[in-house]
C-alpha cells in the first residue's frame, strides 16, 4: 500500500510543476492574513526544553521562546532578552543588563529571577537544557534588569550557550509542575509567537506576539505540523498543504522542488549529525573487540548513498568542519569485512542476535536497513525495530535498554565543545546525550581543557587527542552530517544566512 501511495505521488507530482495554490491563498497573503503551514518531521511532544530530550522539540521551543543572544546573519552573537553585557578579565565572570519590558505570555514581566530559575531548573532536569544550565556556576541577581553569571572556568563555548538556553517563566512553570509543557494553558514564553491551540501530538497553532520586543512577526498565523514521511512532506510543498519545510528536502526530489513554480530551495551548512551508537556498559557491545568490528564492517559511502542520495558530507569527528574548535586530520576505519568477522569470532559472537534500534521515518529506516546487511555480513544476526520518536527516547536516553542503534543530534551551538561533551563526557551519561554510556577519566578530562582553551589552535590539537581516543575506544560511529536545505514558497522570503536558524519569524511576506 506504501508503494501505491508512493508511486500515485510522484505521478502526480508531474501535474503539478506548472504551479501550486489558490485564488484564495493569494487573496489571503495579499490581505496579510494567510496561515503559513510548517511541515516537521515529528508533531510537538513536549514544549518544555528542561524535560525533552527531542532535538525535533527544539523547532517548536524557538518560536515560543527567547534567549539571552542570538546570532545575526553574520554569526555574530547580538543581544536578544539582553540588552548588553561585559566579560570580566578572568573569563569567569559576565554581567548583562536585561532588556527591559519584555513580556511573558501570562502578562508578567521578564526579570532576573526568571533567567536565575531558567538555570538552576534546568541543572536539576534530564533534558536538552541540561547541558546548557550546568556549563553555568551560579547566577547571582543585582536587581530586576542586572544579573551576573559566574562560571568556575573560562568556558569558549559561553556566548553559544547562553544563545541556546531558552528562558521560562518562574510563576508559570512552578504553578505547572510536573504539567509544564504539556499542554497549552502550561506553556508561557516571551519569544515571537504565542500559543493559539495545541495538544500533544496535533497540530501546533501560534499567533504572532504583538508586543514582541524585536517586532511584531510580519506573519501572523502559523500552524506547525508533523510529517513523518519525507516523500509525503514533499508532495505537500508541491500541492500547497504546506509552505514551509523544517527539514531537509531528499535528494531525489531536490530537482522536483526546485522545477515546482511558486516553490524555493535553498541550501546551507547543516548541524544535523548522525551516527552509529553502542551501549558500551551492558549487552555485547560492551566489549571493545565487538565495538571495532562494526567500525570495520560499515561502508560509510554507501550509508551517505542511502541516507541522503549523495548529498551529505561525511565526517570522523563529532562535529562539522564548521563548529568552533572542529579537529582536522582525524582518521576513522575503513571498511574491511574479514577483519570484523575475525574481531566477531574472537568475542565469541558469531550468529548471536542483536536489536538495531533506530527513528520510524526516512532516512533512518533506509539506513538501518542497509546497516542491518552490513552487520549481517559480519556473523550476526540483526533485527531492526522502528520506534517513533517519545519511544526510541525512551528506549535510549530514558531507559538506555539497547545495544546499537542509528540517530542523529541537531544542535544550534556550532562549538566543539557542545558535541563532544554530550556524547563523551562522563556528566552526560543517559539522558543528557551520552547514551553509550562511556566514561572515560583520560577523555573526561581533554573536553574539560578544551572547553578552557580559547586560542583556537591550542583547542583543536585538545581536541584532535579527543578524537583519537574515540577512534581507539569507539563508543559511536561517525556518519555524516546532512546537507541541510530548506523549501519553502514563493511568496514568504528569508536572508539565506538566516535559514540554519529555526526562528521562524525571520520569514516574511514578499512586498
Amino acid at each position: 500500500m506504501k508503494r501505491l501511495f508512493v508511486a500515485m505521488c510522484l505521478v502526480m507530482s508531474l501535474f503539478l510543476l506548472a504551479g501550486r495554490g489558490s485564488d484564495q491563498n493569494v487573496a489571503e497573503k495579499e490581505s496579510g492574513e494567510r496561515e503559513i503551514v510548517v511541515g516537521l518531521t515529528q508533531p510537538a511532544e513536549n514544549l518544555d526544553q528542561q524535560t525533552s530530550q527531542s532535538e525535533i522539540d527544539s523547532q517548536y521551543f524557538a518560536q515560543i521562546y527567547d534567549t539571552l543572544f542570538k546570532k545575526d546573519a553574520e554569526g555574530n552573537f547580538v543581544g536578544a532578552l539582553a540588552e548588553s553585557y561585559e566579560v570580566s578579565d578572568t573569563k569567569t565572570e559576565i554581567s548583562v543588563k536585561l532588556r527591559e519590558g519584555v513580556m511573558f505570555s501570562n502578562g508578567e514581566e521578564f526579570t532576573a529571577e526568571d533567567f536565575l530559575y531558567t538555570v538552576e531548573r534546568g541543572k536539576a532536569k534530564t533534558g536538552t537544557a541540561r547541558y546548557l544550565a550546568s556549563a553555568i556556576d551560579k547566577v547571582e541577581v543585582i536587581d530586576d534588569y542586572n544579573l551576573v553569571i559566574h562560571i568556575s572556568e573560562p568556558n569558549a563555548a559561553l556566548m553559544e550557550i547562553l544563545s541556546a538556553l531558552f528562558v521560562i517563566n518562574k510563576t508559570a512553570t512552578e504553578a505547572a509542575g510536573e504539567h509544564y509543557g504539556l499542554s497549552k494553558e502550561n506553556v508561557c514564553g516571551c519569544g515571537p509567537y504565542i500559543i493559539e491551540k495545541w495538544e500533544i501530538g496535533g497540530d501546533l497553532i501560534l499567533v504572532a506576539n504583538e508586543d514582541y520586543y524585536a517586532g511584531a512577526p510580519d506573519i501572523k498565523r502559523l500552524r506547525m505540523t508533523g510529517i513523518t514521511d519525507s516523500t509525503a512532506a514533499v508532495f505537500a510543498l508541491q500541492t500547497g498543504e504546506i509552505d514551509i519545510y523544517m527539514s531537509d528536502v531528499p535528494g531525489t526530489s531536490i530537482a522536483d522542488i526546485k522545477n515546482t513554480n511558486g516553490l524555493n530551495l535553498e541550501t546551507y551548512s547543516s548541524n544535523t549529525f548522525n551516527y552509529l551508537v553502542m551501549n558500551c556498559e551492558d549487552g555485547m557491545f560492551k566489549d571493545l573487540k565487538m565495538r571495532k568490528a562494526v567500525a570495520y564492517a560499515l561502508n560509510r559511502d554507501d550509508v551517505i548513498t542511502v541516507g541522503t542520495d549523495g548529498y551529505g558530507v561525511m565526517t570522523n569527528t563529532v562535529a562539522s568542519p564548521a563548529f568552533a574548535g572542529a579537529p582536522e586530520g582525524v582518521k576513522w576505519y575503513d571498511q574491511d569485512v574479514e577483519k570484523a568477522r575475525s574481531l566477531v569470532k574472537e568475542a565469541g559472537m558469531e550468529g548471536k542476535e542483536v536489536t538495531l534500534y533506530t527513528l520510524a521515518f526516512d532516512p533512518y529506516i533506509q539506513i538501518a536497513t542497509l546497516i542491518q546487511d552490513q552487520l549481517s555480513n559480519i556473523g550476526l544476526n540483526v533485527k531492526v525495530q522502528q520506534l517513533e520518536n517519545n519511544a526510541f527516547i525512551d528506549q535510549l536516553f530514558d531507559k538506555n535498554d539497547y545495544e546499537i542503534a542509528v540517530t542523529f543530534w541537531t544542535s544550534e551551538i556550532k562549538d566543539f565543545d557542545n558535541q563532544v561533551s554530550s556524547f563523551l563526557h562522563t556528566d552526560f551519561m543517559g539522558f543528557s546525550g551520552n547514551v553509550s554510556m562511556y566514561s572515560d577519566p583520560e577523555m573526561d578530562k581533554l573536553i574539560e581543557e578544551g572547553r578552557m582553551t580559547y586560542d583556537m589552535n591550542e583547542r583543536k590539537a585538545i581536541y584532535k587527542q579527543a578524537m583519537d581516543k574515540m577512534y581507539e575506544d569507539v563508543p559511536l560511529v561517525p556518519l555524516f552530517f546532512s546537507a541541510g536545505n530548506r523549501a519553502y514558497t514563493d511568496d514568504i522570503t528569508i536572508d539565506p544566512a538566516m535559514l540554519q536558524y529555526r526562528y521562524l519569524n525571520n520569514y516574511q511576506w514578499v512586498k
